[in-house]
């Protein structure tokens, strides 16, 4: 019993100062963290873990080692931030992986990625067929950014000299079936215009809609919740 009350008193002492720590990091996502903060992070999760789980841990020197390494990051962020030269130093730089047409693959091979990696996520910035491609680079956080070449990027209104007029933000009306909460009382439209829009788009009730969205420009999308579709089999 003694054992269970220490693990229950270690977490309500480890959780704030994991929240402190974390706060210290910044406010980015995993996915968006360099990888010594990564390490960091997992370094940290790891300490907190073996102290919580085994009461036969000393406390304080697990407390002690995630503050001392909270205040080492957090100076060095601070000196990132200062000095250039530790900038240039401490951040991986990014990487050329697709230049004037072709892949780099020298490159591609010193960051140990191989087109199952690379595909995906041209796919997420857009670029499906590779003859659009003029130049993709992988970021420090490990994401890509690309430039499509000029005929294959998308046509602005500024760039034919047309005046539009700016789109609200989108609102959520149904997910999975089933109203968002609080969307008739505080949303645009009420429950009976919403039903109208359901039967106009063929469907029978609010329970067959995956998604439902008033989109920024007055629009509706809707999308049933069963699809006899079977989606395209992608292979590399």
């Amino acid at each position: 019993m003694n054992e269970y009350l220490v693990i229950i008193g270690r977490v309500f002492i480890t959780w704030p100062l994991l929240y402190v720590v974390t706060v210290l990091m910044g406010k980015r996502n995993m996915g968006q963290l360099p990888v010594l903060d990564f390490i960091i992070v997992i370094t940290i999760g790891s300490i907190a873990g073996a102290d919580l789980a085994d009461p036969a841990v000393p406390h304080g020197p697990t407390l002690a080692t995630i503050v001392a390494i909270a205040l080492i990051q957090f100076g060095f962020t601070w000196l990132k931030i200062r000095s250039r030269r530790v900038r240039q130093w401490a951040n991986i730089t990014p990487t050329v992986i697709f230049e004037n047409g072709r892949f780099l693959t020298h490159n591609l091979a010193k960051i140990r990625y191989s087109v199952n990696d690379i595909l995906p996520l041209l796919r997420k910035q857009g670029v499906f067929n590779l003859s659009e491609l003029e130049y993709a680079i992988i970021e420090p956080d490990g994401n890509i950014s690309v430039l499509k070449k000029a005929e294959s990027s998308p046509l602005t209104p500024a760039a034919m000299g047309l005046k539009v007029s700016n789109t609200g933000l989108p609102w959520l009306l149904v997910a999975d079936g089933r109203p968002v909460p609080n969307i008739f009382k505080h949303g645009p439209r009420d429950r009976k215009w919403l039903e109208t829009q359901i039967r106009k788009s063929g469907l029978p009730s609010m329970e067959d809609v995956y998604i439902a969205q008033l989109e920024g420009d007055g629009s509706v999308y809707m999308s049933p919740k069963r699809s006899n579709h079977p989606g395209r089999s992608l292979h590399y």
